[in-house]
């Protein structure tokens, strides 16, 4: 699993929480808070599906109430944010209330710029080497989208880079 962003003010966007990667888009306190004081709900066999659709998004929850960062007005993540969570060679996107979605064709972007980069990584499909296809997305997104910019951050793991 490859994944891409753009470093914003000295704080990683993407990140691990056990072995689950976690990108979070938006006000900075949602992935700090998430980041640091999640604990991933056990898995049990069979239950995957489960799992990352109503298991992980509930402790995130609890852990965004628990830091008064879930607005209980509307019932969403304070600040708007969206997370894409990568874990065990899936990729979901979650939106301001935690609902997931399956990533489309493999990958999904988010924040600003998101549109831009998920049809450069259309354009780029011949691209075979995930760093250098996610960096150009990304740095196309920097380019054309207002509000977007800084310095493009690749992680990955294993062979994927």
């Amino acid at each position: 699993m490859t994944w891409g962003c753009v470093k914003h003010r000295d704080r990683d966007k993407i990140f691990k929480v056990g072995d689950a990667m976690i990108a979070s888009t938006g006000l900075a306190s949602v992935g700090v808070a998430i980041q640091h004081r999640l604990n991933l709900p056990p898995v049990r066999e069979g239950q995957e599906d489960k799992w990352l659709y109503v298991d992980l998004p509930d402790a995130i929850r609890g852990v965004l109430k628990g830091c008064g960062l879930w607005d209980t007005t509307d019932d969403s993540v304070r600040g708007g944010n969206t997370l894409i969570v990568g874990w065990r060679g899936r990729v979901v996107s979650m939106d301001c209330h935690l609902a997931s979605y399956p990533a489309h064709g493999g990958f999904v972007a988010h924040g600003s710029g998101g549109d831009i980069a998920l049809g450069a990584m259309a354009v780029l499909d011949g691209v075979k080497c995930p760093r250098e296809r996610l960096t150009r997305a990304v740095t196309a997104a920097c380019e054309w989208a207002y509000g977007c910019g800084g310095e493009v951050v690749v992680a990955g793991e294993g062979d994927d880079l």
